[in-house]
Protein backbone atom coordinates (compact mmCIF):
# COMPACT_ATOMS: atom_id res chain seq x y z
CA UNK A 1 0.00 0.00 0.00
CA UNK A 2 0.81 3.42 -0.75
CA UNK A 3 1.34 6.16 1.33
CA UNK A 4 -0.98 8.57 -0.39
CA UNK A 5 -3.96 7.10 -2.58
CA UNK A 6 -5.28 8.35 -6.00
CA UNK A 7 -7.61 11.18 -5.93
CA UNK A 8 -11.60 10.63 -4.76
CA UNK A 9 -10.53 6.74 -5.03
CA UNK A 10 -13.39 4.86 -3.15
CA UNK A 11 -12.46 0.95 -2.08
CA UNK A 12 -16.04 -0.51 -1.26
CA UNK A 13 -14.86 -3.23 1.86
CA UNK A 14 -17.34 -6.44 1.87
CA UNK A 15 -17.49 -8.19 5.43
CA UNK A 16 -19.35 -10.86 7.58
CA UNK A 17 -21.41 -12.67 5.06
CA UNK A 18 -23.34 -16.16 5.01
CA UNK A 19 -20.33 -18.08 7.06
CA UNK A 20 -19.39 -19.91 10.20
CA UNK A 21 -16.50 -17.13 9.60
CA UNK A 22 -18.57 -14.20 9.93
CA UNK A 23 -17.51 -13.16 13.27
CA UNK A 24 -13.99 -12.86 11.75
CA UNK A 25 -14.57 -11.34 8.82
CA UNK A 26 -15.95 -8.41 10.64
CA UNK A 27 -12.42 -7.52 12.30
CA UNK A 28 -10.94 -8.39 8.97
CA UNK A 29 -12.69 -5.76 7.38
CA UNK A 30 -12.41 -3.47 9.58
CA UNK A 31 -8.39 -3.70 10.19
CA UNK A 32 -8.47 -3.11 5.98
CA UNK A 33 -10.44 -0.14 6.15
CA UNK A 34 -8.31 1.52 9.10
CA UNK A 35 -5.08 0.42 6.67
CA UNK A 36 -6.97 1.94 3.91
CA UNK A 37 -8.01 5.17 5.88
CA UNK A 38 -4.52 5.94 7.08
CA UNK A 39 -3.63 5.65 3.12
CA UNK A 40 -6.06 7.78 1.82
CA UNK A 41 -8.70 6.16 0.00
CA UNK A 42 -12.34 6.65 0.45
CA UNK A 43 -14.13 4.11 2.31
CA UNK A 44 -17.60 2.40 1.02
CA UNK A 45 -18.15 -0.19 4.07
CA UNK A 46 -20.37 -2.94 2.87
CA UNK A 47 -22.04 -5.82 5.72
CA UNK A 48 -23.14 -8.58 4.50
CA UNK A 49 -25.66 -10.30 7.24
CA UNK A 50 -25.82 -13.74 8.25
CA UNK A 51 -28.32 -14.24 5.50
CA UNK A 52 -27.08 -12.33 3.07
CA UNK A 53 -28.99 -9.10 3.21
CA UNK A 54 -26.34 -6.48 1.98
CA UNK A 55 -26.02 -3.22 3.79
CA UNK A 56 -24.09 -0.10 2.55
CA UNK A 57 -23.27 3.10 4.38
CA UNK A 58 -20.59 5.03 6.48
CA UNK A 59 -22.28 4.22 10.16
CA UNK A 60 -21.08 -0.06 9.44
CA UNK A 61 -17.32 1.68 10.14
CA UNK A 62 -17.87 1.54 13.49
CA UNK A 63 -17.32 -1.58 14.56
CA UNK A 64 -18.21 -1.43 18.07
CA UNK A 65 -22.00 -1.96 16.48
CA UNK A 66 -21.08 -4.95 16.01
CA UNK A 67 -20.38 -6.21 19.65
CA UNK A 68 -23.63 -5.11 21.18
CA UNK A 69 -26.09 -8.15 23.04
CA UNK A 70 -28.93 -6.41 20.71
CA UNK A 71 -29.52 -7.84 17.33
CA UNK A 72 -28.45 -5.55 14.41
CA UNK A 73 -30.91 -3.38 12.80
CA UNK A 74 -29.62 -2.02 10.29
CA UNK A 75 -33.21 -1.58 8.17
CA UNK A 76 -33.65 1.46 10.80
CA UNK A 77 -30.22 2.38 10.87
CA UNK A 78 -29.51 6.11 10.11
CA UNK A 79 -26.93 6.52 7.40
CA UNK A 80 -27.53 2.77 6.05
CA UNK A 81 -29.28 1.45 3.31
CA UNK A 82 -29.73 -1.85 1.89
CA UNK A 83 -28.20 -2.78 -1.66
CA UNK A 84 -27.83 -5.37 -3.93
CA UNK A 85 -25.13 -5.62 -6.71
CA UNK A 86 -26.54 -6.42 -10.13
CA UNK A 87 -25.01 -8.86 -12.28
CA UNK A 88 -25.79 -6.89 -15.28
CA UNK A 89 -23.20 -5.29 -16.37
CA UNK A 90 -24.51 -2.08 -17.84
CA UNK A 91 -25.98 -1.12 -14.16
CA UNK A 92 -22.60 0.84 -12.73
CA UNK A 93 -24.26 1.26 -9.29
CA UNK A 94 -25.53 -0.84 -6.00
CA UNK A 95 -28.91 -1.06 -6.48
CA UNK A 96 -30.45 0.08 -3.36
CA UNK A 97 -33.43 -1.08 -1.59
CA UNK A 98 -35.97 1.43 -0.04
CA UNK A 99 -38.28 -1.46 1.22
CA UNK A 100 -35.96 -2.89 3.40
CA UNK A 101 -34.66 0.94 4.59
CA UNK A 102 -37.10 2.45 6.62
CA UNK A 103 -34.60 5.13 7.62
CA UNK A 104 -35.96 8.85 6.96
CA UNK A 105 -31.96 9.33 6.95
CA UNK A 106 -32.53 9.16 2.81
CA UNK A 107 -35.04 11.81 1.19
CA UNK A 108 -34.15 9.01 -1.64
CA UNK A 109 -32.06 6.06 -2.42
CA UNK A 110 -28.55 7.57 -2.69
CA UNK A 111 -25.98 6.42 -5.76
CA UNK A 112 -23.53 4.29 -4.39
CA UNK A 113 -20.33 2.95 -5.97
CA UNK A 114 -16.88 2.30 -5.54
CA UNK A 115 -13.70 1.98 -7.80
CA UNK A 116 -12.80 -1.22 -6.44
CA UNK A 117 -14.35 -4.14 -4.77
CA UNK A 118 -12.50 -5.70 -1.68
CA UNK A 119 -14.03 -8.73 -0.21
CA UNK A 120 -12.53 -9.43 3.17
CA UNK A 121 -15.19 -12.57 3.63
CA UNK A 122 -14.05 -15.38 5.02
CA UNK A 123 -14.93 -18.73 3.63
CA UNK A 124 -18.03 -19.43 1.74
CA UNK A 125 -19.37 -17.43 -0.71
CA UNK A 126 -16.17 -15.11 0.58
CA UNK A 127 -13.15 -17.30 -0.47
CA UNK A 128 -14.46 -19.89 -2.53
CA UNK A 129 -15.29 -18.11 -6.00
CA UNK A 130 -18.87 -16.94 -5.48
CA UNK A 131 -19.10 -12.85 -4.67
CA UNK A 132 -15.58 -13.32 -7.33
CA UNK A 133 -18.22 -14.91 -9.92
CA UNK A 134 -20.96 -11.77 -9.16
CA UNK A 135 -17.68 -9.04 -9.40
CA UNK A 136 -17.01 -10.52 -13.23
CA UNK A 137 -20.71 -10.53 -14.37
CA UNK A 138 -21.13 -7.12 -12.90
CA UNK A 139 -17.57 -6.31 -14.59
CA UNK A 140 -16.64 -4.41 -11.61
CA UNK A 141 -12.51 -4.20 -10.68
CA UNK A 142 -11.70 -6.35 -7.62
CA UNK A 143 -9.47 -7.35 -5.48
CA UNK A 144 -8.03 -11.14 -4.53
CA UNK A 145 -7.76 -14.23 -6.56
CA UNK A 146 -10.07 -14.60 -9.21
CA UNK A 147 -12.93 -17.38 -9.61
CA UNK A 148 -10.57 -20.77 -10.33
CA UNK A 149 -7.67 -19.72 -7.91
CA UNK A 150 -10.31 -19.07 -5.05
CA UNK A 151 -12.24 -21.87 -5.84
CA UNK A 152 -9.01 -24.61 -5.94
CA UNK A 153 -7.39 -22.92 -2.71
CA UNK A 154 -10.46 -23.08 -0.24
CA UNK A 155 -11.46 -26.62 -0.89
CA UNK A 156 -8.46 -28.42 0.45
CA UNK A 157 -8.89 -31.88 -0.84
CA UNK A 158 -8.70 -29.99 -4.20
CA UNK A 159 -5.92 -27.87 -3.40
CA UNK A 160 -4.04 -31.23 -2.22
CA UNK A 161 -5.02 -32.59 -5.64
CA UNK A 162 -3.58 -29.48 -7.62
CA UNK A 163 -0.55 -29.53 -5.49
CA UNK A 164 0.67 -32.98 -6.45
CA UNK A 165 0.21 -33.32 -9.82
CA UNK A 166 2.76 -30.50 -9.84
CA UNK A 167 5.23 -32.36 -7.60
CA UNK A 168 4.47 -31.06 -4.55
CA UNK A 169 4.33 -32.95 -1.81
CA UNK A 170 1.14 -33.64 0.54
CA UNK A 171 -0.14 -35.88 3.50
CA UNK A 172 -2.16 -39.11 2.15
CA UNK A 173 -5.60 -37.79 3.01
CA UNK A 174 -9.34 -39.22 3.16
CA UNK A 175 -12.47 -37.41 2.35
CA UNK A 176 -15.91 -38.51 3.80
CA UNK A 177 -18.98 -36.73 2.83
CA UNK A 178 -22.31 -35.99 4.85
CA UNK A 179 -24.00 -38.63 2.48
CA UNK A 180 -21.25 -41.40 3.43
CA UNK A 181 -21.20 -40.86 7.20
CA UNK A 182 -25.28 -40.66 7.26
CA UNK A 183 -25.11 -44.19 5.34
CA UNK A 184 -22.35 -45.89 7.29
CA UNK A 185 -20.07 -44.47 9.86
CA UNK A 186 -18.55 -47.89 11.16
CA UNK A 187 -17.49 -48.03 7.64
CA UNK A 188 -16.03 -44.92 7.28
CA UNK A 189 -14.05 -44.88 10.62
CA UNK A 190 -12.96 -48.25 9.55
CA UNK A 191 -11.62 -46.42 6.15
CA UNK A 192 -10.04 -43.78 8.38
CA UNK A 193 -8.12 -46.03 10.04
CA UNK A 194 -6.61 -47.12 7.59
CA UNK A 195 -5.28 -44.74 6.41
CA UNK A 196 -2.90 -44.03 8.86
CA UNK A 197 -2.08 -44.90 12.79
CA UNK A 198 -3.39 -42.28 15.53
CA UNK A 199 -3.54 -39.48 15.52
CA UNK A 200 -5.60 -38.28 13.32
CA UNK A 201 -6.42 -35.03 12.04
CA UNK A 202 -9.94 -33.68 10.81
CA UNK A 203 -10.89 -30.66 8.92
CA UNK A 204 -13.84 -29.32 7.81
CA UNK A 205 -12.83 -29.43 3.71
CA UNK A 206 -13.97 -25.44 3.39
CA UNK A 207 -13.73 -23.66 5.94
CA UNK A 208 -10.75 -21.42 7.56
CA UNK A 209 -9.42 -19.87 10.97
CA UNK A 210 -9.21 -23.29 12.58
CA UNK A 211 -12.75 -23.60 12.79
CA UNK A 212 -13.81 -27.51 13.44
CA UNK A 213 -10.62 -28.73 13.81
CA UNK A 214 -9.72 -31.57 15.60
CA UNK A 215 -7.30 -34.00 16.99
CA UNK A 216 -8.28 -37.40 17.33
CA UNK A 217 -6.44 -40.33 19.19
CA UNK A 218 -9.26 -43.11 19.04
CA UNK A 219 -12.03 -44.20 17.26
CA UNK A 220 -14.93 -42.24 20.28
CA UNK A 221 -12.42 -38.83 19.13
CA UNK A 222 -12.91 -39.75 15.59
CA UNK A 223 -16.53 -40.25 16.06
CA UNK A 224 -17.11 -37.11 17.27
CA UNK A 225 -14.35 -35.15 15.33
CA UNK A 226 -15.87 -36.29 12.15
CA UNK A 227 -19.38 -35.66 13.01
CA UNK A 228 -18.45 -31.97 14.25
CA UNK A 229 -16.42 -31.45 10.66
CA UNK A 230 -19.57 -32.58 8.97
CA UNK A 231 -22.09 -29.86 10.81
CA UNK A 232 -20.08 -27.28 9.34
CA UNK A 233 -19.14 -28.48 5.94
CA UNK A 234 -20.34 -30.90 2.78
CA UNK A 235 -17.30 -32.59 3.27
CA UNK A 236 -14.63 -33.42 6.06
CA UNK A 237 -10.81 -34.28 5.17
CA UNK A 238 -8.92 -36.11 7.25
CA UNK A 239 -4.85 -37.02 7.10
CA UNK A 240 -2.01 -38.04 9.75
CA UNK A 241 -1.12 -35.66 12.38
CA UNK A 242 2.52 -34.91 12.29
CA UNK A 243 3.71 -34.80 15.42
CA UNK A 244 6.62 -32.89 14.50
CA UNK A 245 6.81 -29.93 12.43
CA UNK A 246 6.21 -26.27 12.53
CA UNK A 247 4.13 -24.06 10.40
CA UNK A 248 4.94 -21.03 7.92
CA UNK A 249 3.11 -18.52 6.61
CA UNK A 250 4.11 -16.93 3.34
CA UNK A 251 1.36 -13.79 1.41
CA UNK A 252 2.32 -12.73 -2.25
CA UNK A 253 1.09 -10.14 -4.03
CA UNK A 254 0.84 -9.62 -7.67
CA UNK A 255 -0.43 -11.88 -10.45
CA UNK A 256 0.17 -14.30 -13.41
CA UNK A 257 1.65 -11.47 -15.53
CA UNK A 258 4.83 -12.43 -13.23
CA UNK A 259 4.74 -9.60 -11.12
CA UNK A 260 4.30 -11.52 -8.06
CA UNK A 261 6.30 -10.65 -4.79
CA UNK A 262 6.13 -12.60 -1.96
CA UNK A 263 6.23 -11.48 1.75
CA UNK A 264 8.83 -12.17 4.49
CA UNK A 265 7.81 -15.77 6.10
CA UNK A 266 6.89 -15.60 9.25
CA UNK A 267 6.29 -18.51 12.03
CA UNK A 268 2.97 -18.67 14.47
CA UNK A 269 3.53 -19.44 17.84
CA UNK A 270 1.91 -22.15 19.58
CA UNK A 271 1.46 -23.82 22.72
CA UNK A 272 -0.88 -26.40 20.94
CA UNK A 273 -0.93 -29.35 18.87
CA UNK A 274 -3.22 -27.44 16.67
CA UNK A 275 -3.07 -23.98 15.91
CA UNK A 276 -6.24 -23.20 17.03
CA UNK A 277 -9.21 -20.47 16.77
CA UNK A 278 -8.51 -19.19 20.14
CA UNK A 279 -4.86 -18.82 19.35
CA UNK A 280 -4.81 -17.08 16.13
CA UNK A 281 -7.52 -14.42 17.19
CA UNK A 282 -8.02 -14.09 21.60
CA UNK A 283 -4.39 -15.13 22.40
CA UNK A 284 -3.13 -11.50 22.36
CA UNK A 285 0.76 -10.47 22.51
CA UNK A 286 2.74 -8.63 19.67
CA UNK A 287 5.32 -8.90 17.52
CA UNK A 288 7.82 -12.02 17.87
CA UNK A 289 5.78 -12.76 20.39
CA UNK A 290 6.53 -10.07 22.99
CA UNK A 291 5.00 -6.82 24.41
CA UNK A 292 1.08 -6.47 23.38
CA UNK A 293 -1.14 -6.10 20.76
CA UNK A 294 -4.44 -3.50 20.83
CA UNK A 295 -6.90 -4.19 18.14
CA UNK A 296 -9.04 -0.93 16.73
CA UNK A 297 -10.80 -0.96 20.03
CA UNK A 298 -7.80 -0.19 21.77
CA UNK A 299 -8.34 -4.06 23.86
CA UNK A 300 -4.59 -5.77 24.68
CA UNK A 301 -5.35 -9.45 23.30
CA UNK A 302 -9.17 -8.68 22.36
CA UNK A 303 -10.85 -10.39 19.41
CA UNK A 304 -10.89 -7.04 17.96
CA UNK A 305 -6.90 -7.12 17.19
CA UNK A 306 -7.72 -9.95 14.81
CA UNK A 307 -4.70 -11.84 13.15
CA UNK A 308 -3.20 -9.06 14.64
CA UNK A 309 -3.08 -10.49 18.42
CA UNK A 310 -1.24 -14.23 17.21
CA UNK A 311 2.55 -14.23 19.04
CA UNK A 312 4.77 -14.90 15.62
CA UNK A 313 8.31 -15.00 14.89
CA UNK A 314 9.24 -12.37 11.34
CA UNK A 315 10.87 -13.69 9.78
CA UNK A 316 10.71 -17.53 10.30
CA UNK A 317 13.80 -18.72 11.70
CA UNK A 318 14.28 -20.84 8.78
CA UNK A 319 17.42 -21.62 6.07
CA UNK A 320 17.76 -18.65 3.10
CA UNK A 321 16.87 -21.46 0.58
CA UNK A 322 13.75 -22.11 1.84
CA UNK A 323 12.93 -18.12 2.22
CA UNK A 324 13.90 -17.36 -1.19
CA UNK A 325 12.04 -17.68 -4.38
CA UNK A 326 12.79 -19.77 -7.15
Amino acid sequence: MTASAPTNLTVAVLFGGRSVEHEVSIITGHQIMDALEVAGFNLLPIYIDKEGAWFAGAPLRDLKLYSRKSPLDLENLAGVQAVSLAADRSIRELLADPKKSKSSFFSKPPKLWADVFLPAIHGATGEDGAIQGLFELADVPYIGCGILASALALHKATTKRVLSSGGIPVLDYLTIARSQWAADQTGCLAAAEALNAYPLIVIPCSLGSSIGVSRASDRIDLADAISLALELDETALLERALTDFFEINCAVRGSDRGDAIPSACELPCTGEQVLTFEEKYKRGGGKNGKGGTKGPGGVKGSPSAGMASLQRIVPAPIPDEITEPP
